[in-house]
């Protein structure tokens, strides 16, 4: 499995940039609101702390394990989220396997199952566009149905500790484009994503780790749901964090590295700060988290890019063989 970081956080970047785009023209829900407030915080306190402890990513409890309880666990279930009827094993390749069923749902486990996917795009695809091409339920009721479907359908898979919090960060609309006659198309709601993210200790997890999704129907049913959500264990280990400025300026030697000395053609759009998961498809023998901001930016040059990128927040950085700019 490729190791592209850059690849895979530029995938997080445009994700955030839709609902942050999104968010801007919607009503204020407190998901998006605890982005912006992320956000404007990292930007000027950084971490927010003088010292953090390391955490762990423990592995999780093996593909096979998680793979059954969650055919058992919804064979029964009537609504958008059902295992029941035939399937048939698409992929198993060892890193991940992947059911599909006739009924239209496909469920897909990583290697140590802390990663799942399903979705029942059949199902939805029968309620898109029959509520007037709206939602029949808003935003924030939404986000409080994703909350208890996380905490009673998804109940000893997605582990809380003690000191966790899981918080809604985002949401964004789903939409399906219908070929009508005369080349005409006509766009419909499909349903929308609610997403959800994890602080611990008060520090909050970013990159692609500790993030849930629960996808509904445009009336307010689920129908499938994603995460990478690991158990964390506290190390011994404690180091002293950058302010914001010695983060900013690790970022700009970082881009001086890269650009021939040219960092000042990088435009920051905006910073997170956090705790760095790099998600179950770059897992080490030792999974670390260390402090780290993520630095979404964009290039001003004439072939220019947008890129994000994790820079350590630490003044000591463990070095991790996936995350370059730990090295």
């Amino acid at each position: 499995m490729s190791k592209n970081k850059s690849c895979l956080l530029f995938a997080l970047y445009l994700f955030l940039f839709s609902v942050v785009c999104y968010g801007q023209s919607q009503p204020l829900t407190s998901g998006i609101a605890y982005s912006r407030q992320l956000r404007d915080n990292s930007a000027i306190n950084g971490i927010g702390r003088e010292e953090v402890t390391i955490l762990n990513r423990l592995p999780g409890p093996g593909r096979d394990n998680v793979f059954d309880e969650l055919l058992n666990r919804f064979n029964e279930n009537e609504d958008g989220i059902y295992t029941s009827h035939n399937y048939e094993i698409i992929n198993d390749s060892g890193n991940i396997i992947v059911a599909g069923s006739i009924k239209g749902w496909n469920l897909s486990v990583s290697e140590d199952g802390s990663s799942v996917s399903y979705r029942n795009y059949e199902y939805r695809n029968t309620i898109a566009g029959q509520f007037n091409n709206q939602l029949t339920e808003n935003y924030q009721v939404l986000e409080n149905k994703g909350k208890t479907f996380i905490l009673t359908k998804l109940k000893g898979l997605i582990s809380i500790g003690d000191n966790d919090l899981i918080i809604p960060s985002g949401l964004q609309l789903e939409r399906l484009v219908y070929e009508l006659p005369n080349e005409k198309r006509e766009e419909k709601v499909a349903g929308c994503a609610v997403f959800y993210s994890r602080e611990v200790e008060g520090i909050p997890i970013i990159g692609p780790g500790s993030k849930i999704a629960v996808f509904f129907t445009s009336d307010g049913t689920p129908y499938g749901f994603e995460y990478d959500w690991p158990e964390y264990q506290t190390t011994m280990i404690i180091v002293s964090v950058l302010d914001i400025a010695g983060i900013t300026n690790r970022n700009k030697r970082y881009y001086d590295s890269v650009l021939n000395g040219d960092s000042d053609s990088i435009l920051t759009d905006m910073i997170e700060c956090g705790y760095f998961d790099e998600g179950h498809e770059f897992l080490e023998e030792e999974n670390l988290l260390q402090p780290a901001c993520i630095y979404y930016s964009h290039s001003i040059n004439k072939n220019g890019f947008s890129r994000a990128i994790a820079i350590p927040a630490g003044e000591l950085v463990i070095e991790n063989p996936s995350w370059p700019q730990s090295r």
